[in-house]
């Protein structure tokens, strides 16, 4: 799957969401597409964990948010700002620091929540 001619920035989208997060909606912020691989950077917002209700940056595969994505809102009329997160991320995955997440976004959340409320 080529994500590139499927999603572009700005679009907003529902998608499989967790129990409590019905109302929570992706934005495609950027797309990375290399020669091996195509990495859809967005944002999620109305999301049940945290103090601000909202994720400004998470990478995904293509074949994740394709898998995720339930219906098409609307194109927006500006891609709300990332650079700065984006840019930390790039330079980290660039050093092997970090990755984009390969399985949905109702599982990659998941996993964020649980390891947001793990007691040490």
């Amino acid at each position: 799957m080529d994500g590139i001619n499927y999603f572009l920035p700005g679009q907003l989208w529902q998608y499989n969401t967790r129990p409590g997060d019905e109302n929570s909606l992706l934005t495609v912020l950027k797309i990375d597409d290399e020669e091996d691989y195509t990495i859809i950077h967005v944002r999620l917002d109305n999301i049940n964990f945290g103090s601000n209700g909202y994720i400004q940056h998470i990478a995904f595969s293509a074949e994740a948010i394709m898998d995720s994505v339930t219906s098409f809102i609307r194109h927006l009329d500006a891609v709300p700002d990332y650079k700065e997160v984006y840019d930390h991320w790039k330079q980290s995955f660039a050093e092997g620091k970090t990755d984009y997440w390969k399985v949905t976004v109702k599982e990659a959340v998941e996993a964020i929540g649980q390891r947001m409320t793990k007691k040490d």
